[in-house]
């Protein structure tokens, strides 16, 4: 129980460096494309972590090659994917189809691993959703192909989260981690290949942001998820990942845009907010049903 608490409040604090990534990059992508940065963020995060296991990494087997690859390539799509989807359809719409995979993951851990939701997790997941919908401002119903690069995009977390529990059970988690990320920076610079090789432009803000993303919010964060998401469940990563917008929100209001000027604070982004943050709360409370 003790490793759950200190797993979960790990996975919180990457949750929060990931929103802390909201402002800080939408204060660059006037000096470099989103591709751009994905694939500079990962090529840091992937030298640093390749340096530091060296030793590791030269004990690979072809099955944690594999593995990597496909935890590697859902979490490429998961970021790439969203990307596409923000060009065709609103930012609420993405934000809540990329949030389904709160219900996703634990429908799939339960027909692949086996491994069922408990009530407070139910409650958990659909608190979460209702803050989710709140917080982003509703639904547009139109569907369009944005949509579905937001649905395909929550298929990849959920693909992510999933394969993450069920290797890491066989296979070592720091390579599994260190492997996933070197390959998903493959894919990003793939990406920037394709869509057209053009300069960045560097400066003090898009170094500062190219460290912090890349260094904690890449290398740490991700490698970490897969070395203590195996002493919590799916359900519980799932849950807690959900908390990103809140923490972007609440970012917002401290670090100022490229006019110095802040977010301000809206009714929905409380209620919402304080919603996600009781699912998450609720998730880790273990109800007891008394007997008579």
């Amino acid at each position: 129980m003790k490793k759950q608490i200190k797993a979960d409040l790990f996975l919180v604090a990457i949750t929060a460096i990931w929103g802390l990534s909201f402002p800080l990059m939408r204060n660059i992508l006037s000096y470099i494309s989103y591709i751009q940065y994905l694939a500079v963020r990962f090529l840091i995060a992937g030298v640093i972590l390749s340096i530091i296991f060296c030793k590791k990494l030269q004990h690979i087997s072809i099955e944690e090659i594999k593995s990597s690859f496909i935890i590697g390539s859902a979490l490429a799509g998961s970021l790439g994917f969203t990307v596409y989807a923000l060009y065709f359809t609103k930012a609420s719409n993405v934000a809540i189809i990329t949030g389904l995979n709160i219900v996703t993951v634990p429908i799939i851990s339960s027909l692949i691993l086996n491994k069922k939701p408990n009530l407070n997790s139910l409650l958990s997941i659909i608190i979460a959703l209702i803050g989710l919908f709140i917080i982003s401002g509703g639904l547009d119903l139109s569907f369009n192909i944005g949509d579905l690069f937001a649905l395909i995009c929550a298929l990849c977390i959920t693909s992510q989260i999933i394969f993450i529990d069920k290797f890491t059970e066989k296979y070592d988690p720091i390579i599994l981690g260190v492997l996933q990320i070197n390959i998903s920076a493959m894919i990003f610079c793939v990406l920037w290949i394709i869509n057209g090789v053009k300069p960045i432009i560097l400066n003090t803000t898009v170094i500062t942001t190219l460290i912090i993303t890349g260094v904690f919010g890449t290398a740490l964060a991700f490698t970490g998820q897969t070395l203590v998401q195996k002493y919590t469940s799916p359900t519980h990563a799932s849950i807690i990942f959900i908390g990103e917008p809140v923490f972007g929100a609440m970012f917002s209001l401290i670090i100022p845009d490229v006019n110095g000027i802040t977010e301000k604070l809206t009714l929905s982004t409380i209620v919402g907010g304080t919603l996600i943050i009781a699912a998450i709360i609720i998730s880790e409370v273990k109800f007891k049903v008394l007997k008579k």
